[in-house]
């Protein structure tokens, strides 16, 4: 078995939910940080991780500058 160490540069959707923190969050990206796979076809998606971190940063970016909510 092979040891994979680090992410690799293009990942399919699992692995793309796995390093976003979760299927939510990977749906969270695309629906709101206009994140796109870079492949699409029905037996093959693929998430380019350089895209799925700018889409992380937009994501932080945007809840730094929505105020608190207070109980």
């Amino acid at each position: 078995m092979d040891i994979i160490h680090g992410w690799p540069r293009f990942m399919r959707p699992e692995v793309a939910a796995k390093y976003a923190g979760g299927p939510t969050n990977l749906k969270t990206l695309e629906t709101e940080h206009g994140l796109r796979p870079v492949i699409q076809h029905k037996s093959n998606t693929t998430y380019d991780r350089t895209l799925v971190d700018q889409a992380m940063d937009r994501l932080s970016l945007t809840s730094k500058s929505q105020p608190e909510k207070k109980p």
